[in-house]
């Protein structure tokens, strides 16, 4: 159909009914070529594209995304952004070209933390990240067309433009969120990692490879878009961080180590009396955190024994007194000998260990059960037994003239079984007694002997009934033996009341195979030398458990917090004040084993490290990454390592040795009455603190309530 214009500009087409109508009318957002719809087609207006007027009705991030688009349109618009202005400033060619925009098309204060997170969070590659993700979802989301590569190289262009605005507007929050989000990810950024203690010239190298490394990554990925751009960032970027990287080791060693001497010489020179203060000050501060005085402390060490020391009394003095020991010098070996030697025990004359954690365990539960001085041994208790029974049974069961006057054995004899087990005795040769009297002693005894025997095998068999019926028959025997002999029953009594006590120490060492409550129905029913001879197996059976134990393992676990033995054992001391005192003793124990944990614990490693760098950490896992600071102040990995690698260092040397050897020796000790005077300046100084922070807390508050 035939386009025309009118005088106004508007375009018109004519109709198939010879009619001259307006045409509906467009511009191509990739050429700006105007086109009129003719009613079948769109036709070229004809007309010379107007891209000043259409740039000028585009918002900034439409703006953007043009001109990162092929074609005359983009290619106009990048001709524009590179064409300096007259007046204009770098700054506002920066503006103009890479990043002015509005103020509605600038991304919000959230977006801008987030983007730049995410930026950190892949080293440098967020905007990539983000450009791709969009392009590939555009056609999906907004139905969007143009190739792959166009949409994603206009996201790219907008990401970048946003990053670049939330930089310019608010540079330190820019940096702080991508290291922020640079944390995650830099924790499991791979390096070579030397071994602990490793030589000055493998830290070297090993800082230089991990530095040209990470400066290669960030490199990479802030460069251009073309390969060549983003290598050749790669490459410079490595070159200048792996230098650094490799002296950044040798230099913090020599720093580290002058700081060293300094410190030395300056606590050195202070004076024996200002190194004990700053020694009472550590010990004081640590104490106050495990919330003690110096009453308290001597409190604590006199309840916990006179192995104790005031390392002893928290967790705090306990964390204060390895450290101590974990750096070179004086105070490692004092600590390090008196936790040993505590723990361990010593070697006497004939080299056997005596002593440790295991002796004292031992010697207080014997402490528990002073019964022990007026009962003796089971030996002692066997052969006082038979003492004491032997003149009666010699009086009456062992006399072969002892014989029981007829009438009365006539009764028992009339007993058929009775009648068969004294033709059994008479009858056979292991007795001897074919010669004696039926009824005299030495063949009643036999017979007795004989149904103690029948008897006991009944009952370990179950039959009950059998071992019943038997006992009647023993006692009408035994009756008429004591009728006619009363020594013979009063040799029995005896007999009996050493047999219990010797009876109830075999069940004390067998109690933890028991259940509670039969322990403790036992232990009620027994007379009180049984009880004690019980308490004593019961110890016995303690020792038993822990005596087969490494010197250096935590005898406490064997005994203490199983609540099942703990209840047999309560059982077994009879009385509660006992018991507590047994949980009071394993307490003290533990604590004493955790400083000797504390003190002893870690790898020989990490000994090694902490002697070879003498307070001061290896530097090269942390200061190896600093290079990255100084090659590119954005990259968050950097400043991640870097920091932790200031930190370190500086943590590391806090206490030098003049003042680590009086610390030790406070720490030690039980004299907590010389830190009384620094305890009663630290309470002063942290009432002025608390009196301070409550000052400025209300004074802010103050200020940001005012309404002016």
């Amino acid at each position: 159909m035939p386009i025309a214009t009118d005088g106004n500009g508007n375009a018109l087409f004519l109709d198939s009914d010879g009619a001259w109508k307006p045409a509906q009318k467009a511009v191509n957002p990739e050429t700006g070529e105007s086109l009129v719809y003719d009613g079948q087609t769109w036709t070229p207006l004809g007309q010379k594209p107007d891209f000043s007027s259409q740039a000028a009705a585009m918002d900034p991030t439409d703006l953007s995304i043009a001109r990162a688009k092929d074609g005359p349109f983009g290619d106009y618009l990048r001709e524009q952004a590179a064409r300096p202005q007259p007046g204009e400033t770098p700054d506002q060619t920066f503006k103009r070209q890479y990043g002015g925009l509005s103020q509605e098309g600038r991304p919000s204060y959230a977006e801008g933390v987030s983007r730049s997170a995410l930026q950190g969070g892949v080293f440098g590659g967020g905007d990539e990240l983000v450009a791709a993700g969009a392009a590939a979802l555009d056609p999906v989301l907004k139905g969007s067309g143009g190739t792959y590569g166009d949409r994603y190289n206009a996201y790219l262009d907008r990401e970048r433009q946003r990053l670049g605005q939330f930089r310019n507007d608010y540079p330190v929050s820019a940096i702080a969120s991508e290291v922020a989000g640079a944390i995650p990810t830099s924790m499991l950024a791979p390096q070579i990692r030397t071994a602990q203690g490793a030589g000055l010239g493998t830290r070297m190298l090993a800082g230089g490879l991990n530095a040209a490394g990470q400066g290669a990554a960030y490199g990479f990925n802030s460069g251009e878009n073309n390969a060549d751009d983003r290598m050749q960032s790669a490459a410079l970027s490595a070159i200048l961080s792996g230098g650094v990287g490799f002296l950044a080791p040798g230099a913090v060693e020599v720093g580290s180590r002058a700081l060293k001497a300094i410190g030395d010489q300056t606590i050195g020179r202070m004076g024996a009396n200002n190194q004990a203060s700053v020694a009472a000050r550590k010990a004081v501060e640590a104490m106050m955190r495990d919330g003690m005085t110096p009453d308290d402390a001597i409190a604590r060490v006199t309840q916990m024994g006179p192995d104790a020391a005031l390392m002893d009394i928290g967790p705090n003095t306990r964390a204060l007194a390895a450290a101590t020991a974990r750096a070179p010098g004086e105070g490692k070996a004092l600590i390090d000998q008196l936790v040993t030697a505590r723990q361990e025990g010593t070697r006497g004359a004939d080299m056997v260990l005596q002593g440790g954690q295991i002796g004292r365990i031992t010697s207080g539960i014997d402490d528990l059960i002073p019964e022990r001085f007026g009962v003796t041994e089971r030996s002692g208790m066997e052969a006082a037994r038979t003492a004491a029974a032997e003149p009666f049974y010699q009086r009456s069961a062992n006399m072969a003239d002892n014989l029981i006057p007829d009438e009365k054995f006539a009764i028992v004899k009339s007993d058929p079984y009775l009648a068969a087990e004294f033709a059994n005795v008479k009858r056979n040769p292991l007795y001897g007694m074919g010669d004696l009297p039926d009824n005299s002693m030495p063949v009643v005894d036999a017979v007795k002997r004989s149904l103690d025997d029948q008897i006991s095998a009944s009952q370990r068999t179950g039959n009950n009934n059998a071992a019943r019926l038997l006992m009647q028959k023993k006692d009408a025997l035994i009756g008429m033996a004591d009728e006619a002999f009363p020594d013979y029953g009063i040799a029995r009594d005896v007999w009996s009341q050493y047999s219990g006590v010797i009876d109830a120490g075999d069940l004390g060492r067998k109690f933890m195979r028991g259940e509670v409550d039969v322990v403790k129905q036992a232990v009620q029913a027994m007379s009180p030398e049984e009880a004690a001879q019980f308490r004593i197996g019961a110890a016995t059976a303690l020792r038993d458990r822990i005596g087969n134990l490494v010197n250096r393992a935590d005898a406490t676990k064997k005994l203490k917090d199983i609540p099942a033995l703990e209840e047999k054992i309560r059982a077994a001391f009879g009385d509660v004040d006992t018991f507590s005192k047994y949980i009071n003793m394993l307490d003290n124990e533990r604590a004493m084993f955790d400083t000797y944990a504390a003190v002893k614990g870690g790898s020989q490693t990490a000994e090694r490290l902490a002697a070879d760098a003498d307070l001061a950490v290896d530097p090269a896992a942390g200061v190896m990454a600093g290079v990255d600071i100084l090659s590119n102040p954005l990259s968050p990995s950097a400043w991640l390592r870097g920091s932790k690698a200031l930190i370190n260092n500086a943590s590391a040397r806090t206490v030098p040795e003049p003042v680590r050897r009086e610390l030790a020796k406070i720490l030690a000790g039980r004299n907590a009455a010389q830190l009384e005077k620094t305890f009663q300046s630290q309470t002063a100084s942290e009432a002025s603190r608390r009196n301070l922070a409550k000052l400025l807390t209300t004074g802010a508050v103050v200020s940001t309530s005012r309404r002016d």
